[in-house]
């Protein structure tokens, strides 16, 4: 246990022992503290074009996050309808001015899509980019820079209370049926990884038959695995595009991806096209078993 014994140790330990005094990191350049994962996931989903809130929920949430003044006007009527941008803006300072592009946009080759003017979200949709930890340039990472560490705390503090409750009672999930490709795009995962096969094979043959150019300073074994790896990872690559472009906008696993809330458009490839690990510590899986990476493969086979 560290006790200060004096008036000075006392206010720097107020000081420095303050989480929010702590946001902003000289480490990253931005806050080390920020929204993760579901909180990524339910910004996204909440600041939606398509998200639209009734009174009771929007009062809800709002009392969530804190907000006691007065609701802004519904957006429809009959019934009245908030939008969900309406909602984030409660929370936002009212001169608080800023534009930047978010991963979504920077997916979608936006340079600015996020547009908040006198603390209104007038466009775009708000992801790691903006709330995130280790995210520079954030709008928690302005707001803690011109408006203070106690008004970043707030900010905070009510939009992931918000967030969290809003996904809580909307749900959200990833089924085994969104990781389903249709037939023309599975034909295209098929034929890259057939492909593929074909020429680890001919580099197999051309190692046996000594034809194999490697690189300096390797064996020829460690060339033929060098390219072998090569060839495998470009198959991978190859299945998360073809994923990446037949998956819609509004599959759960392209929304964790894009946010940045988990995953990657490379893991999408792998689960949509049941594509396995390529490589440990930039080497193929080693011999477990007898001659054998796994029990059912063939003796010294080099595929």
């Amino acid at each position: 246990m560290h006790i200060p014994q004096s008036v000075e140790s006392r206010a720097e330990a107020l000081t420095l022992m303050m989480v929010h005094n702590q946001i902003i990191s000289p480490r990253y350049g931005g806050p080390i503290i920020g929204g993760t994962r579901d909180y990524i996931s339910a910004g996204y989903l909440l600041t939606h074009e398509d998200t639209f809130l009734e009174v009771d929920e929007f009062s809800d949430l709002a009392l969530t996050g804190g907000y006691i003044g007065p609701l802004p006007k519904p957006v429809k009527s009959n019934p009245s309808l908030y939008t969900g941008k309406q909602l984030f803006s409660l929370f936002l300072p009212d001169d608080f001015n800023y534009k930047f592009s978010s991963k979504w946009g920077r997916a979608k080759s936006l340079t600015y899509d996020v547009l908040i003017k006198d603390g209104q979200l007038i466009t775009g949709l708000i992801d790691r980019a903006a709330i995130g930890s280790e995210e520079p340039d954030s709008i928690l990472h302005r707001i803690s820079k011109d408006y203070g560490s106690e008004e970043a705390r707030k900010f905070l503090n009510s939009v992931l209370s918000v967030l969290r409750s809003y996904i809580s009672n909307r749900g959200f999930s990833l089924s085994y049926k969104e990781l389903t490709l249709d037939k023309s795009a599975e034909k295209k995962v098929f034929k890259s990884i057939s492909d593929s096969y074909v020429k680890v094979d001919e580099l197999i043959t051309k190692s046996k038959n000594g034809e194999l150019t490697g690189a300096r300073g390797m064996s020829e074994a460690e060339a033929l695995e060098a390219h072998i790896v090569h060839e495998l990872s470009k198959a991978r690559d190859k299945a998360g595009r073809v994923s990446d472009t037949a998956l819609f906008d509004d599959n759960s696993g392209v929304i964790m991806a894009r946010t940045g809330a988990r995953g990657s458009s490379l893991n999408l490839g792998q689960m949509t096209a049941a594509l396995g690990q390529q490589s440990v510590r930039g080497k193929r899986i080693q011999n477990g078993f007898n001659q054998r990476a796994l029990s059912h493969f063939k003796k010294a086979d080099m595929s």
